[in-house]
């Protein structure tokens, strides 16, 4: 595995893309609707330049930042509850969103406040840069204190201008398409060390408001974690993917409960929260759900889940199947199933490049 990753250029993982980009001087509501309408979660900000300027000179955009709809989203709270505190009830939290969500749409994009998630390499180096040093020196970072995780890499020109993204979910795809013989692949993730020195597991409550508990992911550094039961019990997965075609008019679902949430964007029902009952079962943004016909039941979960025993080799596969980000990993000593800790694809490439 080691030889590939060093032998193996950048560049063999490049693809022709057309980068969508998210223009500084865009509204709030804006960016979000270009979000949307490409079925994305996170775009490059860019500053466009002066028209006067780029008369005279070619010119293009310039990188400001990366921005995700999780930013959005604990922007969002925070703005309703900058003056006062924010309500917890669903329906006073629904009548301030759809009182306040409208104006804090028109609010300038530049002034979301992001956490840099990206890793920055000029194009004409990828040749020259190894799958494994990208890794190690581009997806996580040495910082003060420790490292920062980058969840993709953005490759940009000579006039600085983003032109293809690498990310995470690109390179774990390859290194499964390579069919490399490894020892490690048949071994357990327990065995190979993989859920030593884990932090603990970020879960959001059941009857917890979306809106706050996408907030909570955020602040935690996260792009979705389990949601469970007072008891621990583990019934779902949230993540900024159930959010991907959220514009500023869809705000008020953000108040209602996690469970309820993911029973009407799945099609489905959690602890007594069902798609069939749901008064809120009609509204546009779940009508154009893309998840809306796939049925769904309680063990969907086991989609996202693997145990201690599970093999490295098919938890790769299970990120590559499910073209998911994390997969959680289930106790049942209780009686019922609890997330005892969670593999994202971070710590696979941080493994598999030596630096775990």
């Amino acid at each position: 595995m080691e030889d590939l990753l060093n032998n193996t250029p950048l560049s063999s993982l490049l693809r022709r893309q057309s980068v969508v980009k998210l223009e500084h001087n865009m509204t709030i509501g804006e960016a979000l609707k270009v979000l949307a309408a490409n079925s994305i979660l996170s775009a490059p900000m860019v500053l466009m330049p002066d028209i006067e300027d780029s008369s005279e000179m070619e010119t293009s955009p310039s990188l400001l930042g990366w921005v995700d709809i999780g930013d959005i989203m604990k922007a969002l709270l925070n703005y309703l509850s900058a003056n006062e505190d924010l309500p917890h009830a669903m329906l006073a939290l629904m009548t301030a969103l759809e009182k306040k969500g409208p104006a804090f749409a028109t609010k300038p994009l530049v002034t979301v406040p992001v956490v840099e998630d990206r890793g920055l390499l000029f194009e004409g180096d990828a040749a020259n840069t190894s799958l494994m040093v990208a890794v190690r020196q581009a997806f996580v970072t040495n910082v003060q204190g420790g490292q920062h995780v980058n969840h993709r890499l953005a490759l940009f020109d000579s006039h600085g201008e983003v032109t293809s993204i690498i990310s995470q979910m690109d390179v774990i795809k390859w290194i499964s398409s390579q069919n490399v013989e490894d020892s490690r692949l048949s071994a357990s993730i327990e065995e190979l060390g993989l859920l030593q020195g884990k932090r603990p597991v970020v879960a959001v409550n059941a009857h917890t408001p979306a809106l706050v508990a996408y907030s909570q992911i955020s602040s935690a550094g996260l792009s979705g974690a389990p949601v469970v039961t007072d008891s621990g019990e583990v019934i779902a997965n949230l993540s900024t993917s159930d959010i991907r075609a959220l514009t500023s008019e869809h705000f008020g679902v953000l108040a209602l409960p996690v469970a309820e949430f993911l029973a009407l964007e799945h099609h489905t029902a959690y602890i007594g929260y069902s798609i069939s009952t749901s008064d809120h079962s009609g509204h546009p943004f779940f009508a154009s759900s893309p998840r809306k016909g796939r049925a769904a039941s309680k063990g969907d979960i086991q989609v996202f889940s693997i145990t201690k025993d599970t093999s490295l080799g098919d938890t790769l596969s299970k990120f590559c199947d499910e073209h998911i980000h994390r997969v959680y990993v289930i106790d049942s000593s209780k009686g019922f199933p609890t997330v005892s800790a969670v593999i994202t694809l971070t710590d696979i490439l941080q493994y598999l490049s030596g630096v775990w």
